[in-house]
């Protein structure tokens, strides 16, 4: 990523902002889905699901104020 030299250390002081902190975090469960299940060595049934199904699958576990536009986007950039 490209930074102009006027605005160098204030990016590199900033903070990550909190949209792209959730993402890499929602990515990372999408991601480990994929992995096949250790016990069986077959592949989770997680990894079929849609949008809908995966979001409320994620308001179980993890995330329970995760967005239906949220899941959605990552889901179709982790393609």
């Amino acid at each position: 990523m490209k930074v102009s030299a006027r605005t160098y250390r204030g990016w590199k002081q900033r903070q990550p902002a909190s949209r792209a902190v959730t993402d890499a975090q929602i990515l990372n469960v999408l991601h480990d889905l994929q992995q096949p299940d250790p016990k069986t060595g077959r592949p989770r049934p997680e990894v079929l699901y849609g949008r809908r199904k995966m979001r409320a699958w994620l308001q179980r576990n993890a995330f329970p104020d995760v967005s239906k536009h949220t899941v959605d986007r990552l889901m179709r950039g982790a393609e």
